[in-house]
């Protein structure tokens, strides 16, 4: 984790328990180990509520707000942390029979900077289910996320230029239609020492 996040938990109380760099998988453990103990864990990367509140939520207002303006959902792109975001998406898709292609980022490296997506095991999102795969380089991301955050004027994280990313390489190499649509799910300025 970047600095920055770290730094904001502790703003909050919190106290940091780090574990060797990469190593998700020993997090989690850690974190079993310490729910065991007595500590509360919202399990996020097995909650099925992490579907249901995007499914409820993220999907109905992406549907929404193309709707209102007569446009069709030809695509929609994101990479996966938990995969709740991907998969409540996936179920609004499926129940609304929308002809919306889904479009899989994933770092390209398998040791990567893209921080909150691309951790291994992708947890609650079903990889058969995506339409597309776009693998993109963590040096890439982090040129794009500073590019964007002058182009819009909002610091757009790593994770949210990766997707953008994504979504350029969907409409460049696939038969889009109507509007392709990804998410910018993280904030640059918690990555500043990151990207400079």
């Amino acid at each position: 984790m970047s600095e920055e996040r770290k730094q904001m938990m502790k703003l909050f109380g919190a106290e940091i328990i780090e574990v060797a760099p990469h190593d998700f998988k020993g997090a989690i453990e850690l974190r079993n180990q310490m729910v065991a103990k007595g500590c509360w864990s919202p399990n996020q990367f097995e909650n099925p509520l992490n579907i249901e509140c995007h499914y409820e939520t993220t999907a109905t207002e992406i549907h929404k707000q193309l709707s209102k303006k007569n446009l069709s959902w030809g695509a929609f792109v994101s990479g996966a942390g938990t995969g709740g975001t991907i998969m409540g998406i996936q179920k609004y898709i499926n129940e609304k029979n929308l002809a919306t292609q889904l479009v899989f980022m994933k770092p390209l490296e398998k040791e990567h900077g893209i921080q909150g997506v691309g951790d291994g095991a992708d947890y609650l999102f079903d990889k058969d289910l995506a339409t597309h795969i776009a693998e993109i380089k963590t040096v890439d991301a982090i040129k794009k996320s500073k590019t964007l955050s002058k182009e819009l004027g909002i610091p757009v994280g790593i994770s949210g230029a990766a997707n953008v990313l994504a979504a350029e390489w969907y409409e460049r190499n696939h038969l889009a239609y109507e509007k392709t649509v990804t998410i910018l799910c993280d904030r640059g300025e918690r990555y500043m020492s990151n990207n400079a």
